[in-house]
């Protein structure tokens, strides 16, 4: 159908109420009314050059996307994402910055220039239940989903030289009981996993040592799995990152998968 003719429509029918009905229609907030529909663009406060994403606009009213969005997706010039930018959290005295209770996903739009998300940046976000990483990430500083209670699933697939965890990452992420980390991370700050319910490690093509403080990984449930998912030789198998993660604080009643 064309373009031109499917926007028409949807104005027309946006008025009416029934916009949901009409297959990739854009409804009278700005979203797209297919599945998983994104905030849109006018919704956030970048830097004067656009390439750092602040968090929201003062004063945006985002209860109108209630029932229509549920995705945050970071646009591709975007290269990083400031300091609680959108920490929930009074303490940060930034009541504008709290992701609303509808929005349960987190994305980075095709071709996404990102390689930096900041200090605390999605902290103690609640409903935030699922993270698709890009493959232009370099590393998540100190915090950045602290105490993010909901959050289930976060994704690396795409990531080639993402390789630093910063200190506390997903601590208290309470939900949190697996995770695959990629070939290419080397660093691993302290608590980056503490009082989450992390219960297996998978490492895609683990290639040996990592820098990191001796309780990167404490403070996990006692018992859990390691595995090495296509391992580059024997000396790098899952018995041997076993080993080097409990001298980082994983509890030694861990086995491999």
């Amino acid at each position: 159908m064309n373009k031109k003719l499917i926007k028409t429509i949807a104005s027309i029918t946006c008025g009416l109420g029934i916009v949901g009905s009409i297959p990739f229609a854009t409804t009278c907030c700005g979203c797209s009314t297919k599945k998983n529909n994104s905030l849109p663009e006018s919704v956030y406060s970048f830097s004067n050059d656009g390439k750092t994403l602040l968090g929201f606009k003062e004063g945006v009213n985002l209860s109108q996307y209630e029932g229509v969005c549920d995705t945050m997706q970071i646009p591709a010039r975007v290269t990083s994402i400031a300091e609680l930018a959108f920490v929930n959290d009074a303490f940060a005295q930034k009541a504008s910055s709290a992701i609303p209770e509808f929005i349960t996903k987190l994305d980075f739009a095709k071709g996404s220039q990102c390689f930096l998300i900041g200090l605390g940046a999605f902290a103690f976000c609640s409903t935030l239940t699922t993270v698709n990483l890009p493959n232009s990430l370099i590393k998540l500083d100190n915090s950045v989903f602290h105490k993010c209670s909901s959050l289930t699933s976060v994704d690396f697939s795409n990531s080639t030289i993402f390789s630093s965890i910063g200190q506390e990452v997903f601590s208290y992420c309470l939900s949190l009981t697996s995770i695959t980390l990629p070939s290419c991370l080397i660093e691993i700050g302290s608590d980056a996993f503490s009082g989450s319910n992390l219960s297996t490690i998978t490492w895609n093509a683990w290639k040996g040592g990592i820098v990191s403080q001796s309780d990167s990984f404490s403070s996990l449930p006692e018992n859990g799995t390691v595995f090495v998912k296509n391992p580059i030789d024997e000396v790098y198998d899952s018995q041997a990152l076993l080993a080097l993660l409990k001298t980082k604080g994983l509890p030694t009643a861990w086995t491999v998968a």
